[in-house]
């Protein structure tokens, strides 16, 4: 755990995430907002760190390796350009459900939690649903807009990630494999047992060892 983080507990970590993802909720549907007018048109490049700003707590919090920390920040950073790659080749229509998808593998490896991509199937399912809703078009009646469609489809995304992520933090991440093996070290996480005993159990994540 990072020592600028409080110590990790599951209150303070459901906590934490959820206030990140709050942050990130409000970000994103701000941005949304200014991309609206023709003359915050760049703001759109800033979306990704709206993904980041609770994917990275999420990840610290989960203690993951930088390697994937690293990794799925870049995915954030350049959300806007394979996100824009993937609402090309699905001509829109299944962009909100494919890119969602692809986060959902992204948070699998990044937070070691299975939970990931069906949750994030859901919520490409719901936002990806409402691109199909009628509008309530400028002469008062309801229609098909897709610039206003696809705005509400991103607010119902950033509205849906508020449940999402702190839903796959609370349960149980796949611990990482041990690098090393063998009759003397922990199955789960690789701690020396050496002089413990028959049935030693592991003093670093309390894993009960057979002889």
């Amino acid at each position: 755990m990072p020592s600028f983080m409080p110590k990790a507990t599951q209150y303070n970590e459901m906590f934490h995430v959820w206030f990140f993802s709050v942050l990130s909720a409000l970000a994103g549907c701000f941005i949304m907002y200014l991309v609206s007018s023709e003359t915050f048109k760049p703001a759109y490049a800033a979306i990704g760190f709206a993904h980041l700003i609770v994917f990275l707590p999420a990840m610290l919090y989960s203690e993951q390796r930088w390697y994937n920390i690293v990794t799925a920040s870049i995915l954030c950073v350049l959300f806007p350009i394979w996100g824009g790659f993937v609402g090309l080749v699905t001509v829109g229509i299944a962009a909100p459900l494919v890119c969602s998808m692809i986060w959902g593998g992204v948070l699998v490896a990044a937070l070691r939690r299975p939970i990931a991509f069906p949750t994030m199937l859901v919520v490409g399912l719901i936002s990806n649903g409402i691109l199909f809703f009628p509008v309530k078009l400028s002469g008062g009646q309801y229609g098909l807009d897709p610039d206003a469609q696809f705005g509400m489809t991103f607010y119902a995304w950033y509205i849906a990630m508020l449940f999402a992520v702190p839903f796959v933090m609370h349960h149980k991440h796949i611990p990482p494999r041990p690098r090393f093996s063998g009759k003397d070290i922990c199955p789960a996480c690789g701690y020396s047992l050496v002089g413990l005993g028959r049935e030693p159990v592991c003093p670093e994540c309390g894993t009960v060892s057979g002889a």
